[in-house]
């Protein structure tokens, strides 16, 4: 009788195994699903951003959007895009930005503060005044998420 218990499997081990194997997979299933989420998330935001990008470029007097000479009327315009640019930055800091588009948004946001009208602004503002715009345009590197890579795959950045 011993050697034929001995012989078969043991069902309870196999099944605990089986069981294990699932538990697992329902792990990263769930976990490549908050990333999945989390990912929406951010694109949903940073298309709203884009919204509100478009709607500021969109009311630029013909003049600057033209030729870059923005009017006395585009002054406020210019200091809402200096605004719109520190909360993106802003919104980096926090990780609400995935690396994909902050690569776009530094570059834009560099770009776009290099014309005239926009640095004219910013040296009328107080030096307290948009201090991540500030440090971007200081250097081009500059990240204010300080995150490490295992925090930004797990946030779905």
């Amino acid at each position: 009788m011993d050697v034929i218990s001995s012989s078969l499997p043991n069902w309870a081990e196999a099944l605990t195994a089986v069981v294990s194997a699932a538990a697992l997979v329902a792990i990263i299933l769930g976990a490549v699903q908050i990333r999945h989420v989390n990912r929406q998330m951010h694109r949903e935001l940073e298309a709203l951003y884009l919204v509100r990008y478009w709607e500021l470029m969109d009311r630029r007097s013909r003049s600057f959007a033209l030729r870059n000479r923005a009017t006395r009327s585009d002054r406020p315009l210019v200091r809402d895009y200096l605004a719109l640019s520190e909360d993106q930055l802003g919104l980096r800091a926090l990780g609400r930005v995935t690396d994909h588009t902050w690569e776009f948004w530094s570059r834009d946001i560099r770009r776009q503060n290099e014309l005239e009208a926009y640095q004219a602004e910013l040296r009328r503002a107080p030096d307290i005044a948009y201090p991540h715009l500030r440090k971007l345009l200081a250097d081009p590197g500059y990240d204010p998420l300080d995150r490490g890579p295992l925090w930004r795959l797990t946030q779905g950045l």
